[in-house]
């Protein structure tokens, strides 16, 4: 129907929505080039592993929809290369050491923040991995990422918490994330 490169949307979970959105539009007797132009125009929903920009080199994914560690799976799934993780936020009890060795293979950097920063800082460090630093909140986490990172880097902002504890909601933090990456100069 139509190559996978059409599609803008990282990880093999979008690439699934796709083929079910493909399947429903064949059962609506759409055109073959009608279903390839709505996958290569849907650029996803905000908040959920959306592309926030792209500034010197360094991409940026807003995933603030992910306020449990399974989201923060999936999102860290779906990139090939090593990111830069931005995590943190209210407590809802989840339990982080799990993610270890999905961090070890996929994260570069975590930047903890919020009121669960430390408890995920402790999780992951008691579990061997070690490449975590605290932050004050989410400006500040963003731009010691920004510090670390290069040319060719993913900052990924995919909390694994809620926002309650900061933010009104997850939106309204997923907002103030993008404004950080257009503070700094990244575009769409």
């Amino acid at each position: 129907m139509a190559p996978t490169s059409d599609l803008s949307l990282p990880g093999a979970h979008n690439l699934q929505n796709a083929l079910a959105a493909i399947a429903a539009a064949m059962v609506l007797k759409l055109q073959p080039e009608e279903i390839r132009r709505g996958l290569r125009g849907f650029a996803g929903v905000e908040h959920r592993l959306e592309f926030a920009g792209e500034f010197q080199g360094i991409k940026f994914y807003n995933d603030s929809k992910a306020t449990n560690p399974e989201s923060t799976s999936t999102a860290l799934h779906s990139f090939a290369q090593k990111v830069l993780l931005l995590a943190g936020g209210y407590d809802k009890g989840a339990e982080f050491s799990g993610l270890v060795p999905l961090f070890q293979e996929k994260v570069k950097h975590l930047f903890t923040f919020g009121d669960t920063g430390e408890k995920i800082r402790e999780q992951v460090k008691a579990g061997g991995f070690t490449a975590v630093t605290p932050a004050l909140d989410l400006a500040d986490a963003f731009q010691l990422a920004l510090d670390m990172a290069e040319t060719g880097d993913i900052i990924l902002l995919s909390p694994a918490c809620a926002s309650w504890d900061q933010y009104a909601n997850f939106e309204e933090r997923g907002k103030h994330f993008k404004a950080l990456v257009n503070t700094w100069g990244g575009e769409v």
